[in-house]
Formats: C-alpha cells, structure tokens, sequence
C-alpha cells in the first residue's frame, strides 16, 4: 500500500512538471545532452545520440556529492542497477536478470572479470575506490561485440581519473584534494588524498584512500510485520579458548560485519605529441578479512550457530596497464589506434571454521592475468569503422590446508580449483556506424572468440571423485553480433536493436568443488558442487526498443523494452557419481550437484526514466525497473531475478549550495518467484519471500570557499528495517553522513 501511495505521488510530481509552462527556456543548465560522448558502446567513443543501447552515466561530481562508501553504493543509488550483498563488505550487481559472472566489469578498458568469476554473487566491485572515479558507464544488454564473453546483461565501464597536463589546469603545476568522512550506522572513517604534479607534457596522479568500517547497525522500523526478521540474537564468543554462543545484548547490530580496506592508484601520462600519448596506470586495493554475515547466521538443528568464522581473507587486486594511443590523418588504415597491454594479480581466500572446531580451513586461490587489447577506429565520409583484437591468459594457482588453530599444524585438503590451470581466450571485432541520412544511423557489428581452458584436479577430501576423469580440458568457439537503426526524429529519438551475446564456461563452471549452503535447516545437509568437463557457451538473444522524448534538454522520458532468450543456460542441478546422489562423511551428508547447460530460458522486461528541469535551480528524476525471466526448460523461475525497483530524485543547487532529497524502492520477491536452484537465498528471507521496502534520503553540500567544502546527509532517515532480495544482510539503518573536503 505505502509502495503504491509513492509511485502516486511520483506521477502527481511530474504530472506538474510536465504541465508547468514557466520553463526559463534560456537556462543553460541541462538535465541530459544526448550529444555527450559515451566509450563503453564503441570503446573509442560515440555520440550517445547514436547509441541503440541503453546507457546509464554517473559522472564524478554526482559520487562526491553521495559521498557513498564503496562503488555498489554507488551503482545501486545512481546506476539503476540492482545489488545484492552477502555480506557488508560487498555487492553484486545484477543488470537485466543476469548477475556476477553473466556482467561484464571493465576497468579503465581492462576486463577484470576472469577465470574464477562465479555464477553466484561477487563481492569484486568493492576493489574499485569511487573517489578516484571519473566516471561509470552502465551500458545495458548484451555487449558481446565489443567486450567478448561474459557481457549477458551488460557491460559496466568505470574509468579512472587521468593526470591533468597545464593546458589542462589553467597553468598550475600541482593541485590536489582531500577528505575525511565519518558515517554513523557503521561507524565509518575514510581519509582520502589525491594529487597531481602537473607539466605541459608529463602528468602524475596519486590516490590513497583509507577506510574503516565497524560493525553494521540495521534499522528498527519494521515495514511489515516480520519484527524478528534479521535479528541479530547471539555471538560467539572464546571463554577459556572454548567457543561459547552468548546473548547479543543490541540485536539490531549485525555483528562480525566490519572490515578495512586500503585502496593506492598511480598514473603518469605523457604527451609525446598531440598525434602521441602514453598512460601508466597502476592500482592496488586490499583488505583485511571480510566477514561473510550470511553464513554466520546459519544455524544447525540444535540452534547452534554453525560457524564461529567465515571470512573472505585478505583479498589482493593490482592492476599494471600501458597505454600507447595515436591518432593520423594519413593512414589508410585506421584514424586512431590504441594499443594496451596489461596484468592483473588477484588473491582470494576462504576462512572458515565450524563451532566449537579446532580446525580452520583455508582456501586460497591466485589468479595472474595477461592481456593484450589492440582497438583501431577509421572514419570515411558518414562511416565511422572499429575493429580490434583482443588476448588474455588467466593462470590459476589454488591451495587447501587445514590448520588446527590450537597446535598450528597444517594437512592439505580439497582445492576449490584445480591447481596450475590456464584459460586463455582470443576475439576479434568488427563494428560499423553508418549514418544514412541526417536522421537516421544504422550499426552492424561482428565478433568471434575462441577460448582454451586446461586444468588437472585431485580429489582430497572426497576419494570417491576419484573415480570421474580428472583432466579437464575444453576449446571453445562463440560467434556474436549485433544490428541497430537509431532515428532522431526531432524531439523523438527511437531505437530498435537485435543482438546476440555469450559467455564461455570458465575455471568455476568446469572445474569447481564447493560445498555450496545448507539444504533448509539441516545443518548436515550440503550441497556438494562437482566438476563437469561437458559445458557449452551459453548464448543470449536479445532484442529491444528504446523510445525517447527530449524537449530542449529541459524535460526528457526514455522507456525501453526487451526480450532475452537464453539458450544453453548454465544452470546449477543435482547430480549423482555412480548411480548415488549423495556422499555420506559423518557428521554431515553432501548432495551432489553441478553446473549444466539447462536448455532454455527467457527473460524479459521494461525500465523508464524521467527528467526534468524545473527552473534555474530545481531539477528532478526518476527511474524504475521491472525483469521477468524463467527457466522454460525445468518450468521454473530463474535465479537472480530482482523484483520491481526504482528511485526517485529531487534537487536544488546553486553556485554553492546543492541539496538532494531522495527515496529508493524494492517491490515484494514472493516465495513462488524464487528459484529452486538455492542461489536466490531463500533461506536468508522470510517465509513469505522477500518484503517491500523504501528508504527516504538527504544529501547537502556547501562550498564554504574556493578550497573548502561542507557535506552532510541522512541516509534512510525512517530507519527502516530491510534487506534486499537474494541479501544475506540487512541494510544500513538511519546513517548520518558528515564530510569535510580541501582543494588545494
């Protein structure tokens, strides 16, 4: 009811505003320039009045003044994306349906998904520090074309800041900011510096953000009538060197929670020439141990917490990039070339540790990833060509120990992965843009992967694997395209769009032993997650239609819809070794299970977006998003479908004051929507699914003078209670926000 009574009043707010005819038309302020360049759609850059797809801009000035905490607050509140969390110290965005390994992250034009991305929720989004972020592009369905495997749902493109040279900074030679950000419902501290030392053809930028997060208070209104929904009511806690489960005297306190992160980036550009530039760019983010709240919620039949630790280890990613772009006018060949070669190292790790047990095990995987992309652009009249190439080889390294916490000795035990194993892929593009008359543009656009994948595994702790062939190798072809026509039909613009995208199974599909969550409240029940070596590609079918109204930049409405049909999905389903569908080692039964190419699915759905420019100083906007999808196959719903969500915004700013008054919403995930798979989490909601719920927000900034500015908010200022779907966390109560920022 209170969910309708909003959207009520979001149509009565811009009902107004469509009718109000006192519009200063002379306002040079905009709400959209459609004429904007976008790279994420052609990775060297569109009109993105010519672009079919949906794209979703944050740039740089909206994330400082949302002062959000980690980049899936940001996605989440500014992205019309939607996040799931397992646990405060991540975030998993899902785009149209499709989650983790099924959406493509790229960093400053280096894919950082890899051979160990897993189909279920992904915490990676959080190595990525918002404050040094120039921008983030949302590019929305499949970005097979340009970007290769992975981009079902799509592509999500953040660039980082570059250095600025002195034609650049109005002649100075070195310029800076900082910050310090307290948060209150998680007692955050950030520090943050960034400078620059500025030449006229060399350029350095460092950024060093420091953040501290304590355990997460939820909130305490609850919206519907689960009041125990949540709760934290106990901890564990060492009484003489034994565990020992005792009462949590503030329940609302999601304890085992907090976490620290250290996030370094590092860039030196040199402009050679105006036809010559050269980037380096270099990037570290680490962590200490991240609890995973969820699993240490799960209880056993006696009511006992299972775990007394489970931790996503100190996680490690470094980045190393070289940029070298050219631009001619005398090449018959390419306009403008951008060659960069790159490497990645990644280290994860699992900590985990029963109740009560002296032994903690110990996962630990490194990825070494080398790549190589090589992109041209050749512009001919009213054409504009791209083409490129694109290599990568992912090493994976993956240890097992179980170390007795009192003792300190150490016995191996089952690897996630096997170890030394290689995932090398190869894709070639071909993209055209033709603009067949003033009005109308049409774009084609082609690609072939071809992808190799080894691995060896040697069953530890469950011999009976044994008897399942242990070499794992695959090679795989994937063929993609993409057919657009955009018309810009004066203040109409339409666009349709066919297109088909892929995702080649990886190390985690093919080769993972995991043992996956409980089944429904037995504790001695697990799923056991089973290579199989027999995977295809999955293949997505999409097409769309995007209609847009734009009335002189002051007032704009885009709807877009779409239909995806998946073939070849891969899915997780029960198994059996030898006739047997389960593996008995005392105490506890493990279930079979694997991932498997389940047939056919389909989703499909809508989203809309509204903006608009009141006057001078007030402007307003808001989104919402509804995805339906189905396994069509086994006749059930398919996982990661989030349930109707939106946000909407109102604003006011001048030279020196901006205030933002904001509301973000989740419609109901009833219980028959879930997936049976177990990867929407069903056990982390209520029995009834997952309840609607809405946050009301305020942000303000004050720029008290040239060098220094004041910023506040009230982030879900009701303090309701509520988590999202698929969560196994709550979110944030009511959370004061207070920021002090220098330029200098």
């Amino acid at each position: 009811m209170k969910k309708n009574l909003l959207l009520i009043l979001f149509l009565f707010i811009f009902i107004n505003i469509i009718n109000a005819q006192n519009i200063d038309t002379n306002d040079t302020l905009k709400i959209t320039d459609l004429q904007e360049v976008v790279i994420s759609a052609t990775k060297t850059g569109e009109k993105r009045i010519d672009v079919a797809q949906p794209i979703t801009l944050i740039k740089s000035s909206q994330m400082r003044f949302g002062n959000f905490q980690t980049t899936g607050d940001v996605l989440q509140n500014l992205g019309n994306v939607f996040v799931q969390r397992s646990q405060m110290g991540g975030g998993s965005p899902v785009i149209r349906g499709f989650e983790a390994n099924k959406v493509l992250i790229v960093v400053d034009g280096v894919r950082m998904n890899n051979a160990i991305y897993r189909g279920g929720h992904l915490q990676n989004i959080i190595t990525l520090d918002p404050n040094i972020l120039e921008r983030i592009e949302v590019l929305n369905g499949t970005g097979a074309v340009m970007y290769g495997s992975d981009a079902l749902g799509g592509v999500m493109s953040i660039y980082t800041k570059n250095p600025l040279l002195k034609s650049e900074s109005n002649g100075k030679n070195f310029k800076g900011s900082a910050f310090v950000r307290y948060s209150s419902a998680n007692s955050e501290n950030t520090l943050h510096t960034d400078f620059n030392f500025i030449g006229n053809r060399w350029g350095s930028l460092t950024s060093i953000t420091m953040s501290s997060f304590d355990d997460l208070q939820k909130g305490k209104n609850v919206i519907n009538q689960y009041n125990q929904f949540g709760l934290c009511n106990n901890e564990i806690v060492q009484i003489l060197g034994v565990d020992s489960m005792v009462v949590n005297n503030n329940p609302h306190l999601q304890l085992q929670t907090g976490y620290k992160q250290v996030d370094i980036l590092q860039k030196i550009r040199f402009s050679a020439s105006k036809k010559h530039q050269h980037l380096l760019n270099l990037q570290f983010s680490t962590t200490n141990n991240v609890p995973r709240y969820d699993r240490l919620t799960d209880r056993s039949n006696n009511g006992n917490l299972v775990f007394s630790e489970w931790n996503y280890g100190p996680q490690i990613r470094s980045l190393v990039s070289y940029q070298y772009t050219l631009e001619t006018e005398n090449n018959a060949f390419f306009d403008k070339m951008r060659v960069m070669p790159s490497y990645q190292f990644i280290e994860e790790s699992r900590l985990t540790r029963r109740f009560r047990s002296q032994n903690r095990s110990e996962n630990i995987e490194q990825v070494n990833i080398y790549s190589m992309n090589i992109d041209f652009q050749k512009n001919e009249n009213k054409r504009e060509l791209r083409y490129g190439i694109e290599l990568s080889s992912n090493y994976v390294g993956s240890s097992g120990i179980n170390r007795n916490t009192i003792t300190n000795t150490q016995t191996n035990i089952q690897t996630r992965y096997p170890d030394q194993s290689k995932y090398d892929l190869l894709g070639v593009y071909f993209s055209e843009n033709w603009e067949i008359t003033p009005k109308w543009v049409l774009n084609i656009g082609l690609r072939y992967s071809y992808f190799w994948l080894n691995s060896s595994f040697n069953s530890q702790l469950f011999p009976v694997l044994n008897t399942l062939d242990n070499n794992v190798s695959q090679k795989n072809g994937a063929l993609s395209h993409q057919v657009s026509i955009v018309g810009k039909l004066g203040d109409f613009r339409i666009s349709v769009l066919s297109s088909s995208g892929f995702r080649n199974p990886n190390l985690d599909d093919m080769s993972k032993f995991f043992v996956a969550t409980q089944i429904g409240t037995n504790a001695n029940q697990l799923r056991l997650t089973i290579p199989n070596q027999n995977l295809k590609p999955e293949y997505v079918w999409n097409n769309e239609i995007t209609l847009i109204y734009s009335k002189e930049n002051k007032f704009q409405i885009e709807g877009t819809a779409f239909y995806s049909r998946l073939n070849d999905a891969i899915v997780i389903r029960n198994t059996t070794i030898n006739g047997q569908t389960s593996i008995n080692i005392p105490p506890r039964t493990y279930f079979y299970q694997t991932s498997t190419n389940a047939g056919l699915a389909e989703i499909w759905g809508f989203s809309g977006r509204i903006s608009a420019k009141i006057n001078e100083n007030f402007s307003a906007r808001a989104n919402i998003s509804y995805t339906w999808g189905r396994d069509l196959t086994a006749q059930v719903p398919l996982d990661h479908i989030p349930p109707l969500f939106g946000s909407f915004f109102f604003n006011y700013q001048t030279k020196k004051l901006e205030l933002s008054a904001y509301t973000i919403f989740n419609g109901w995930k009833n219980l028959a929507d879930y997936s049976p798979s177990g990867e929407d989490n069903l056990q982390y909601a209520t029995n009834q699914g997952m309840p609607e719920w809405y946050t009301l927000n305020f942000k303000a900034s004050y720029q008290i003078n040239e060098k220094l500015t004041a910023q506040a908010g009230v982030e879900n200022i009701l303090d309701q209670s509520y988590r999202t779907f698929s969560s196994g966390v709550h979110a944030p109560g009511r959370n004061l926000i207070l920021n002090i920022r220098l330029n200098f």
